[in-house]
């Protein structure tokens, strides 16, 4: 249960990340309510409340998952039916993407929830600096993020996004998932080509 959670995060980090050029380009602060990617998944439905979003995502055909998450980094619950996984993120505020400073690491603790089982979950991002992306001729500034995430005894995913903050989106990403030993058990990359 823990792998498939974390493979389900490695692949919707990849739902989500976006400047502005040129017509039908979203407007600075308009966060998208649907993504697709070049790989085939989709995020749909994207709601935003302030910085919480909700989606759903079809990482595979006949695969729905909702998702509710922070920042549009930190996931809060996944699900597919009934209660699903849950993160309790500890410590009070997580950090806001913009407030991230290059080259320092920040380390953030959950408690993971999935059925009768209970997880200590760690999160580790680093800034590695701004930069842009392009979706459907359209020129978004967005921050390039690397990213560490799992249980201490568990499978880790570890890669990179590119997140829009100021639309809560991840337009790209490019993730692995760790085994024992670190060794390298799947990896993925996405990269958004439409938004509206």
């Amino acid at each position: 249960m823990v792998l498939r959670a974390l493979g389900l995060l490695c692949l919707l980090a990849g739902a989500f990340s976006a400047g502005v050029a040129g017509a039908g380009c979203l407007p600075a602060g308009k966060t998208p309510k649907r993504v697709m990617f070049e790989d085939g998944q989709v995020v749909d439905g994207i709601r935003r409340d302030g910085k919480r979003l909700t989606y759903t995502s079809s990482p595979t055909p006949g695969t729905t998952y909702r998702t509710e998450a922070l920042w549009g980094l930190f996931v809060t619950r996944i699900s597919t039916n009934g209660p699903g996984t849950r993160y309790e993120w500890q410590g009070g505020n997580l950090p806001d993407p913009s407030d991230l400073v290059v080259g320092q690491e920040v380390v953030v603790r959950a408690v993971m929830t999935s059925g009768d089982g209970r997880w200590d979950y760690s999160k580790t991002v680093r800034l590695i600096g701004p930069d842009s992306v392009e979706v459907a001729g359209c020129r978004y500034d967005v921050l390039r993020i690397a990213v560490r995430e799992g249980p201490p005894k568990g499978p880790t995913v570890e890669g990179e996004i590119w997140l829009d903050p100021d639309r809560l989106v991840v337009w790209a990403t490019k993730m692995r998932i760790l085994g024992k030993g670190g060794k390298v058990e799947h990896e993925q990359s996405s990269r958004a080509f439409a938004a509206d």
